[in-house]
């Protein structure tokens, strides 16, 4: 058993980091409807197909093969990604896997908090949804078309994934935009949202699956929706610890207060492989 007292660094156990990596991307937004792609070092390198179209063959005919058929390298790069707990030093006497076990909700949390910020509309990956998005001008304006009800402006959202030869098949927005989906019916009376209220699985609106997520700035994000079979993330499954015990963390000095802080790294890479495929519906225009 890793004892932190003596063993201060090291690899948390698989079975634990599956676990914990599991949690986060049910928590992460993003993660959730993005496909997912397991590394096994900093860099991996994946293939995107282009222009790849379908040909009828008679017997014995060669199939044919599209001229400008070709596989894009797309390269994913981890980031590490780092939350920092502090606790009690009662623990410091405990494994590694029963401090984890204590801290594990907070961990969890920060980390699909952390990651959905930075996909979303952050500077650590080269590319992000809403950066991809403002590029584009995939984006209408809630009320942008007088008359029109909120759902009619979602399905014009939709409509400019749709123009790019793309499929919507998920939907992420901001807890405070939930009540008024919760809410929202058809011209015909019937409600768009689905709730699943089963663990593990996500709430539907137009059929598709829903995320909330703090990472959405509602200032001048509602609701951003796509393909997000081009939205990859690359987790790097072995997850480092380090116990800390004279740092200052949060304002807090653990040597004065007697205490420690956990550190765990969990490196994530996130890449989008089509910029068109995404758009958002942003809120009213301020007169």
């Amino acid at each position: 058993m890793t004892i932190l007292r003596t063993n201060s660094e090291g690899l948390i156990p698989q079975e634990q980091s599956q676990e914990i990596v599991q949690s986060v991307v049910k928590g992460s937004a993003v993660m959730s409807l993005s496909r997912l792609e397991e590394m096994t070092t900093s860099k991996k390198t994946i293939s995107v197909a282009e222009g790849v179209t379908a040909f009828y063959a008679d017997e014995a005919e060669a199939i044919g093969v599209a001229n400008d058929a070709k596989f894009r390298p797309v390269e994913l790069q981890a980031k590490k990604l780092a939350v920092i707990v502090p606790f009690s030093n009662e623990f410091l006497g405990e494994s590694i896997v029963d401090v984890v076990a204590e801290l594990q909700t907070q961990i969890i949390e920060q980390f699909h908090r952390k990651f959905d910020a930075e996909a979303l509309a952050g500077t650590v990956y080269a590319k992000n949804l809403m950066g991809v998005i403002n590029a584009s001008g995939n984006k209408v304006a809630e009320g942008a078309t007088a008359g029109q009800a909120l759902y009619e402006d979602v399905s014009d959202v939709m409509a400019l994934v749709e123009d790019g030869g793309y499929d919507v098949n998920g939907f992420i927005t901001h807890f405070g935009f939930k009540n008024r989906i919760r809410k929202m019916k058809d011209s015909n009376g019937n409600a768009m949202y689905l709730p699943k209220g089963v663990a593990g699985e996500q709430d539907e609106f137009y059929s598709q699956p829903i995320g909330y997520s703090f990472g959405v700035d509602k200032a001048t994000t509602q609701l951003v929706t796509g393909d997000f079979s081009h939205s990859v993330v690359g987790i790097q499954g072995e997850m480092r610890f380090k116990l800390l015990d004279q740092a200052t963390v949060g304002g807090i000095n653990l040597a004065e207060k007697d205490m420690s802080a956990l550190r765990v790294i969990l490196p994530v890479a996130y890449v989008i492989t089509k910029d068109d495929a995404f758009a958002a519906l942003t809120p009213k225009a301020q007169a």
